[in-house]
């Protein structure tokens, strides 16, 4: 029996084609949008094309119903190459940040705009990159490029290098010069900063090193916790200028990095979802107390839809979505992992290679090797007892001659075992025999599979259906 795909709104309980639709009748001022939190009256530029961006991101969204919006930022932008808001409603100066934003709207619907606006707005952009290969906030105040204010631009950059809205030659030097500032980035940078970077180079094309996702990962996610915060971030060079970069909103990043599956993704989408206030129809920024805010609505709104994408797209169901919420929190708990492997030394290949298809699959593994740190100067007996018996949902054990005359394997872990298996008489265990052998206290009723039929990596797809059908214990 084929299940219904997943939606936005089976997600959220509301439409996020509707929220936005809402959000763009609630926030439209004189001249362009609210900047920030409803009901300030302060028009934006850049949360005009944030705004723009996610509608134009969200296809049920018609033409039609954005096309005022467009005429009026085609309008603006004239034949300056920069959005210039009428001096009686400006409360601040242009910005790359403004400018970049409208530009990715643009050039989502070109259709509602004009080649020449588009070409001169580009043009004029890729013309302020700094030296460092990087952008500012301001064009007048150089010297400090940031990731962030790159982020719209890079999203500029891939429509642009498939279009010939500009000269070709610009848009490809102007994207190598932001990868190569994207790419010298610095070691003590906040891991979100890290995580925004390296989905910027994504977008731009470029193939992650050997690793560099695997390392990235365990900066952003260790102990079923994350390790991201959210930042402030504030510009002196123009004091009404400030924002949050919220870290739930990360999620728009990292989907590009890791599977929808994967925990980061899950425990910061179920952030999103669970900031939704139903009766004000929007999310606040970071205190109750304050109004719904603009950008943060729409962004959350495009978040909402491009995770029921991915869900449909993967062909995973809503039940299994919010099984896997369900465990991630149990993760939080727990102090786990989804899957622990116990194996000897002897299979550490077989071991590695089932690894490495749990882990692409977004499962927490407990594989000694990426633990290193914390088994160095460990009781072992207190430790591997513990990380099976308490906080391993599944143990994969795999099982020959060496693994049953372990000390460690095949008699610390494997008592472990054991004890879970009394205690919980769940399928927590997932054999995969490799030898012929006998294994001492093992029920023969116990399902399992043998390599003589299941290659490593065929046991580990398997494991991943079994892991990701159940819900948490």
């Amino acid at each position: 029996m084929a299940h219904p795909s997943v939606t936005g709104k089976s997600l959220l309980g509301v439409d996020p084609a509707e929220g936005v639709q809402d959000l763009l009748s609630r926030a439209k001022l004189p001249v362009l949008f609210e900047a920030q939190e409803l009901g300030r009256r302060e028009p934006s530029g850049a949360t005009t094309g944030t705004l723009l961006y996610v509608a134009s991101t969200i296809r049920r969204i018609p033409d039609s119903d954005l096309l005022p919006y467009f005429a009026e930022i085609t309008a603006l932008a004239g034949s300056t190459g920069s959005i210039e808001i009428p001096p009686e409603f400006r409360l601040t100066v242009e910005t790359n940040w403004a400018d970049a934003w409208c530009l990715a709207a643009m050039l989502k619907r070109p259709q509602l705009t004009s080649p020449q606006i588009i070409q001169e707005l580009a043009t004029s952009l890729l013309a302020r990159q700094e030296g460092s290969g990087g952008w500012g906030l301001r064009p007048d105040r150089t010297g400090r490029p940031h990731p962030l204010f790159c982020l719209p631009i890079a999203l500029a950059l891939r429509q642009l290098s498939t279009r010939t809205f500009c000269h070709a030659s610009l848009v490809t030097a102007a994207r190598a010069n932001l990868i190569s500032y994207l790419r010298a980035h610095h070691s003590k940078d906040p891991v979100l900063i890290q995580l925004l970077r390296e989905a910027e180079l994504q977008l731009l094309g470029v193939t992650p090193q050997p690793g560099d996702l695997e390392a990235l990962h365990e900066r952003v996610w260790e102990a079923g916790e994350l390790k991201m915060e959210s930042l402030e971030l504030g510009r002196e060079d123009q004091p009404l200028w400030y924002t949050r970069i919220d870290r739930s909103l990360m999620i728009l990043a990292s989907r590009r990095l890791w599977p929808v599956l994967d925990p980061v993704n899950v425990r910061l989408a179920g952030e999103v979802i669970n900031g939704f206030d139903s009766s004000q129809r929007g999310w606040r920024n970071h205190r109750k107390d304050m109004a719904i805010c603009t950008w943060k609505t729409a962004e959350s709104f495009l978040t909402v839809e491009l995770i029921a994408n991915d869900l449909s797209k993967e062909e995973i169901t809503l039940d299994a979505w919010n099984a896997r919420r369900e465990g991630s929190e149990a993760l939080r708990t727990t102090d786990g992992f989804d899957v622990g492997i116990s194996f000897s030394s002897s299979q550490r290949d077989v071991a590695a290679r089932i690894r490495r298809r749990l882990r692409g699959a977004g499962l927490t593994v407990f594989y000694d090797e990426d633990y290193q740190h914390e088994l160095l100067g460990a009781d072992l007996n207190v430790y591997l007892h513990d990380t099976y018996l308490r906080r391993c949902r599944y143990a994969v054990a795999i099982l020959s001659q060496d693994f049953v005359d372990s000390n460690w394997s095949g008699s610390t872990e494997w008592r472990a075992i054991l004890s879970r298996l009394q205690a919980s008489r769940s399928d927590f265990l997932l054999p995969y025999y490799v030898d012929d052998v006998q294994v001492p206290g093992l029920s023969p009723s116990i399902g399992f599979l043998r390599s003589t039929t299941h290659s490593p990596e065929e046991f580990a797809e398997v494991a991943i259906r079994k892991i990701l059908s159940q819900r948490p214990l």
